[in-house]
């Protein structure tokens, strides 16, 4: 029987879409971890008879790049090109795991960001201490989409295919491009 990854196994990919720029950045991660994590938002009010009543707004993703043990400068500076595009205004498209199709737009929670340095001088293997927190750029209103897992078979194909999706549609052209608004966010047309 296959091992069954609900929300996928393999290393994350980031697509930068800006004018003049597709670009697809994948990471290795080989020494680190790639934590996912979901905060959701509620109203929520406490009626006269005492019963909680709630109603659910959105969802946002996070994800955390930790290099905290070692980083490898190839990887460090695919990271440091992801964030110049995002500071000249770039769409990024996160894609969390390669082998599974969901996808968000993202920018970075704006917390301090430290680099380490191993102990070794010249023959040290890379940099450490340094970690990164991705989060949704645009927040996910489906109900239902705070856990948002696959279901596989044994195959390790997922049983349904719309259990693969983008929470939301795109405008796009006949090519596939997507429109942007004012603020460079793209268009959504409908919510999945």
């Amino acid at each position: 029987m296959a091992k069954k990854y609900l929300n996928g196994w393999q290393a994350p990919h980031f697509n930068i879409i800006g004018p003049g720029v597709n670009e697809n950045i994948y990471l290795k991660l080989r020494y680190q971890g790639f934590t996912e994590f979901v905060e959701e938002n509620y109203i929520e009010h406490e009626l006269l008879d005492g019963k909680i009543s709630e109603k659910f707004l959105y969802a946002n993703y996070f994800w955390e790049l930790n290099y905290s043990a070692l980083a490898e400068a190839d990887e460090l500076m695919k990271i440091k090109k992801i964030l110049n595009c995002l500071q000249k205004g770039c769409s990024v498209m996160l894609y969390p795991h390669q082998g599974v199709g969901r996808s968000f737009f993202v920018t970075t929670s704006k917390e301090r960001l430290t680099l380490g340095r191993h102990y070794g001088g010249i023959g040290s293997p890379g940099e450490k201490d340094f970690s990164i927190l991705f989060k949704t750029a645009i927040p996910i209103s489906t109900a239902g989409s705070a856990i948002n897992w696959i279901d596989l078979n044994d195959e390790a194909v997922p049983v349904n295919t719309s259990d693969i999706f983008n929470q939301h549609q795109y405008l796009t052209d006949e090519e596939d491009n997507i429109f942007t608004d004012e603020e460079g966010y793209p268009i959504i047309i409908s919510l999945a």
